[in-house]
């Protein structure tokens, strides 16, 4: 079944310009942000719409 599978990783709720992999690595602006990461998934042969799951977030001290 043909699917996608996308990552957007969020800091403080606002995409982070390139972070689209499923891994994040940390950087100085994420310092006392909250970071979540946004996972899209669609599977063409069902014809329904994609789902969007949001991680919780996660707090860097």
């Amino acid at each position: 079944m043909p699917t996608d599978v996308g990552f957007r990783w969020e800091r403080n709720g606002v995409g982070i310009t390139g972070a689209t992999a499923a891994t994040y690595k940390l950087a100085a602006a994420d310092k006392g942000a909250k970071i979540t990461v946004r996972t899209l998934v669609k599977v063409y042969a069902t014809g329904l719409p994609g789902v969007s799951i949001v991680s919780a977030p996660i707090g860097i001290g």
